[in-house]
């Protein structure tokens, strides 16, 4: 099977459960301009199965420890996983501005949720930002495939390099387009 992203070659190669058979009578996945750096993912699913994919995600880098030591996040102190969390769920709903990000932990259930009732402080979710851009690139990378899997009903079993890639490069550009955003 194929999935294409923003229409550029190469395609990158899927394998689906059920087997050689579910392979081959599956047709072409084109995911186009369904999928783009600006895609609010609450468009896709509801916003509180994007909290249990992130929170999903955050778990996997407990058990990663050589990552998780490379970074200054420390697995068992709540308030970065606070961040961690409510960062990956504003960048996947498309809040880039951190002033805003603050603003909805005030105004937006959903963002109340995320910061777990403490709202942080604009420079707190910069210097966090700035400091565990690795970890949130990764989270967001997570969430990115758990959305195309949920979007497009896919089982996924094995992972092309080229798939992982580029939901990195998706995470990236999130992350690049939210500092740009802040600078001005």
């Amino acid at each position: 099977m194929q999935a294409c992203f923003n229409n550029r070659q190469p395609t990158l190669g899927w394998e689906v459960g059920g087997g050689a058979e579910a392979f081959e009578q599956r047709g072409p996945v084109e995911l186009g301009e369904e999928f783009t750096v600006l895609t609010d993912l609450s468009d896709w699913v509801p916003p509180s199965r994007l909290k249990d994919w992130i929170e999903q995600e955050i778990e996997r880098l407990n058990l990663d420890i050589p990552h998780i030591a490379e970074s200054s996040w420390q697995p068992l102190d709540d308030q970065p996983r606070m961040l961690l969390a409510l960062l990956s769920f504003a960048y996947a709903t498309r809040v880039f501005c951190l002033e805003e990000i603050a603003e909805r932990c005030f105004s937006d259930a959903m963002f109340r949720l995320m910061c777990e009732g403490s709202v942080p402080f604009v420079h707190e979710l910069s210097s966090f930002r700035r400091r565990n851009r690795r970890l949130l690139e990764r989270v967001l990378a997570g969430v990115f495939l758990q959305a195309i899997r949920d979007k497009f009903d896919l089982e996924v079993i094995w992972l092309s390099p080229e798939l992982v890639q580029d939901l990195s490069s998706h995470a990236k550009a999130r992350l690049d387009l939210a500092r740009h955003m802040d600078t001005r």
